[in-house]
């Protein structure tokens, strides 16, 4: 990556087009005019008889060279066929590659780097090659142009090009004569690097995946390394510890043991009930009540999580409030101000109130939650297994509030709480979450 050179002779990228891969690079502000430097030169020298006639008759090698996802950017000569003193180039046609390149010039009052009165770029050719043409040389038939965005003064200064052969507006190709100033652009960042955006989007380099080198940092002595991308290490979200998860009949802080002990917030819900089922002790959520199990738990910041949740449900009652059972997990940065959750072992420590919501309106904004689903009657009476996904986010305390819901909002046999279940009784035999 080349940026904001405007040095005498300076260039970008110069190669033999042997197989080389050129990708992902930002090249801008060259203003040599010479023939062997250029923002990307595609250089003859090297395909002398004397030291490459082997390797070029070699049949069996692919000399593809790849140009791909690179940007040019306000350069005098953005692509340069090098022709020199001598007929190299003649001696094998270039085979390349040459896709979702951006080439953009910019009017010298409109330059992006502030160089107005001595601009790179401005009234210049984007692809130079008519001494390269001059010479007898050519591109490969098989060279393939795709998805290059071209906007220049002219298109070549020797008027003849034409993504060899198949012309512009082909293959996602654009290219004309008085097209400079004609790039949708980024805004420049602190390092004056730009990308393609609206039309231009996704053509040429990703400038966050480039790393911008100082002067200082490249030549001899220099210890620079780089080209490496550090992923940051995956997160191991490790499985919480639930309460109860399996809904025995323990005690509670108050009242008879319950399958609900350990799962109790009268904030928001009436206690859910036992029952059984399943060859075991289970939860219940009565019909037209506002039965509900919640509780919270501590979690891995940005850890992925799954949940697996055994329910039933009753034979359908047929009536207008079919029952389903809604599951919500409920994010840490939405409990009540200063609230500090306490992470219990025992069911009869447990507090009924006075937790982390306190309200169904904080339960049902939007912002709160992690994970909704709704379960319907599935039309059976077995217990079937219900299986989510969840990413916590930056939270490192949830919680997990299960309720009946689909009757009526008001008048049911519980509490007013502006909810309830519907026709019929659901079941819930245990709820797991495990860490991923």
């Amino acid at each position: 990556m080349c940026v904001n050179l405007k040095e005498l002779e300076d260039g970008g990228i110069s190669f033999a087009p042997l197989g080389h891969t050129i990708v992902d690079n930002f090249i801008g502000n060259t203003t040599a005019t010479s023939s062997d430097r250029a923002a990307l030169h595609i250089d003859s020298d090297p395909l002398d008889a004397s030291s490459s006639a082997d390797i070029i008759a070699d049949t069996s090698l692919d000399l593809t060279t790849v140009i791909a996802r690179n940007s040019f950017i306000n350069n005098d000569r953005a692509i340069q066929f090098e022709f020199g003193s001598n007929d190299n180039c003649a001696l094998f046609s270039y085979l390349l590659d040459f896709d979702d390149n951006l080439i953009a010039n910019q009017a010298d009052a409109n330059n992006l780097f502030g160089t107005a009165g001595d601009s790179a770029g401005d009234g210049d050719p984007a692809i130079h090659e008519s001494g390269y043409l001059g010479k007898g040389c050519a591109m490969a038939t098989a060279t393939d142009f795709d998805n290059n965005h071209i906007y220049s003064a002219s298109l070549s200064d020797s008027n003849t090009f034409d993504f060899n052969g198949i012309g512009a507006g082909v293959d996602g190709n654009i290219g004309a004569d008085g097209t400079e100033d004609g790039a949708t652009l980024t805004a420049p960042d602190a390092n004056l690097l730009v990308e393609g955006a609206g039309p231009d989007a996704g053509i040429g380099v990703d400038i966050d995946i480039l790393s911008f080198v100082q002067e200082a940092n490249v030549g001899p002595n220099t210890t620079w390394v780089g080209g490496v991308v550090e992923e940051a290490p995956a997160v191991v979200a490790e499985d919480p510890v639930l309460v109860n998860a399996g809904f025995a009949k323990l005690a509670k802080s108050s009242g008879s043991d319950c399958a609900c002990a350990g799962w109790i917030n009268n904030g928001i819900g009436d206690d859910g009930e036992s029952s059984t089922g399943n060859d075991s002790d289970v939860v219940k959520f009565d019909n037209l009540e506002p039965d509900a199990i919640y509780q919270e738990f501590a979690v891995t910041a940005n850890g992925e999580y799954q949940i697996d949740i055994l329910a039933a449900f009753k034979s359908s009652e047929g009536g207008s409030y079919p029952s389903e059972l809604e599951v919500r997990v409920l994010t840490g940065t939405g409990y009540d101000a200063g609230y500090t959750p306490t992470y219990y072992t025992a069911t009869v420590d447990m507090p009924r109130n006075d937790l982390g919501y306190s309200s169904i309106a904080q339960v049902e904004a939007v912002e709160n939650n992690l994970l909704t689903q709704v379960i319907s009657n599935p039309g059976n009476t077995s217990y079937n297994a219900y299986t989510y996904s969840f990413n916590v986010g930056d939270n490192t305390s949830v919680a997990l509030f299960i309720r009946g819901i689909g009757g009526p909002a008001t008048g049911g046999a519980g509490n007013e709480r502006g909810y309830n279940s519907g026709d019929e009784e659901i079941r819930v035999d245990s709820v797991a979450i495990t860490g991923k």
